[in-house]
């Protein structure tokens, strides 16, 4: 890890009892990730989460299910029977009686929900 800022306490601190001035703030060292999003346009930033029990409280004070939480009709509609496949390896070999493990992940576009099957 490295350290690129502090605050003024702790830069005071320092100074004050260990007698270290320390450098001024640093940039965050590039992300690969960072810069696929801005490359690609992507904002980085995950969807709204759902609050499972504000949902269903909403629910049982009569709010239309079909605004709790989008449209996800029309999305299992149009993506119905899609699925993307991933091939993965957990290698834990470096651990004792480690082993290297093959998995498929399975990402369902109807659901947007996740299945991982060990081969």
């Amino acid at each position: 890890y490295i350290l690129i800022n502090a605050d003024a306490f702790t830069r005071n601190w320092y100074q004050e009892k260990m007698n270290i001035d320390m450098p001024p703030a640093g940039g965050y060292p590039n992300d690969p990730v960072d810069e696929y999003r801005e490359h690609f346009g992507l904002s980085g930033r995950p969807g709204k989460k759902s609050n499972d029990l504000a949902t269903f409280v909403e629910a049982r004070l009569g709010k239309p299910s079909h605004l709790l939480e989008g449209d996800r009709l029309k999305q299992f509609l149009k993506q119905s029977g899609k699925v993307l496949r991933f091939y993965a390896v957990w290698d834990d070999r470096g651990g004792l009686y480690g082993d290297r493990r093959p998995y498929v992940v399975h990402y369902y576009l109807e659901g947007d929900t996740v299945e991982i099957n060990e081969v």
